[in-house]
């Protein structure tokens, strides 16, 4: 059971200058959603942003039966909540203008954090959280877009990017008399993200051109 969760958690300060300006970016994507905070230096806007996504499961089970000429009820349940915190820093870099119209490359790179509880009739699989601290995920995303300024403080835009995810996690378990058991679990996976984003731009001159 601790297993089949692991496996699923897997497939699971800058100076300013007169011409700069903080950004905030909203990105409802079809795969995820996003928010990002940054500063634009001219035409680059290096950001920071954070995403997290939670799960629970839950299975119950009652046995009702009669023992003697008594009724007996049973009950067990198994439950499991996992967070997985998305930290990442990025880079986008605005390469060609025409007019209000800017294309951009986008780079960012994720540190994901994976943490939860499992527990069997209300008692918590302690071992379960410490296996959860042992995966290793990595992630990075390039991207191209566009964005249209429809004045200096506001653009939307879209992008279409790749996104890069590797998981790995080991457990190794001692039998004594120099046996042992190990188990290696890995992951990789490279989908597509199509976003529509709303970027404000604060402060700073504020010149798009």
């Amino acid at each position: 059971m601790k297993r089949l969760f692991l496996i699923s958690v897997l497939v699971m300060a800058i100076t300013l200058n007169g011409f700069s300006q903080f950004s905030f970016s909203v990105s409802p994507g079809i795969a995820t959603n996003s928010a990002t905070f940054g500063y634009k230096l001219g035409n680059a806007v290096p950001y920071a942003g954070f995403q997290l996504v939670n799960g629970g499961f839950m299975r119950e089970e009652v046995d009702h039966y009669q023992s003697g000429s008594d009724w007996v009820t049973n009950k067990h349940d198994v439950k499991a909540n996992v967070n997985l915190l998305m930290p990442s820093l990025g880079l986008k870099y605005f390469a060609v203008q025409s007019g209000d119209l800017k294309a951009y490359v986008n780079l960012a790179a994720t540190k994901p954090l994976v943490s939860g509880k499992l527990k069997f009739d209300g008692d918590e699989e302690e071992e379960f959280a410490e296996q959860l601290k042992n995966i290793k995920l990595l992630g990075a995303e390039l991207g191209f877009g566009a964005e249209y300024f429809l004045s200096k403080n506001f653009s939307i835009g879209g992008e279409y990017s790749f996104r890069y995810i590797s998981g790995k996690h080991s457990d190794k378990e001692d039998m004594g008399g120099g046996e042992y058991s190990k188990t290696d679990i890995s992951l990789r996976l490279v989908p597509t993200i199509a976003k529509f984003s709303l970027n404000f731009y604060f402060g700073g001159g504020g010149d798009n051109n």
